[in-house]
C-alpha cells in the first residue's frame, strides 16, 4: 500500500471513529492484566462469521452468544468487564454505542 493511500485510509478511519472518543480503550495487555487480577472479562467478537472462522480470541463470544449470556446471567454480565473487538475498532465502536 502506498503512503498516500495509507494516509487516506487512516484519515477516513479517524473521521469515522471520531464519535467514539468517549469510549474506554483496552489494550491486549490491559485485558490480560484484568484477567490475571481475577476480573471477569467477557470478550465479544463483533466480526462477521467468515472472519471469525479464520481466527478469534480464546473464549470470545459472538454477538448472539453474548446476548444469550446477558439474558441467562444478567448479574454476571453487569459485573463483568465487557470488551467488544473487531479488526480495527470501527465495528466494535458501533457495537458499544
Amino acid at each position: 500500500m502506498s503512503t498516500s493511500r495509507r494516509d487516506a485510509a487512516l484519515a477516513e478511519l479517524r473521521a469515522r471513529t471520531a464519535g467514539f472518543a468517549g469510549l474506554p480503550l483496552a489494550s491486549a495487555s490491559d485485558v490480560i492484566s484484568m484477567q490475571q487480577g481475577g476480573r471477569d472479562v467477557i470478550l465479544i467478537d463483533v466480526r462477521s462469521p467468515p472472519e471469525r472462522a479464520v481466527s478469534t480470541l480464546p473464549g470470545a463470544l459472538d454477538q448472539h452468544s453474548f446476548a444469550a449470556l446477558a439474558r441467562e446471567e444478567p448479574e454476571r454480565v453487569a459485573a463483568a468487564v465487557l470488551v467488544p473487538f473487531c479488526t480495527i475498532g470501527y465495528r466494535s465502536g458501533l457495537y458499544c454505542e
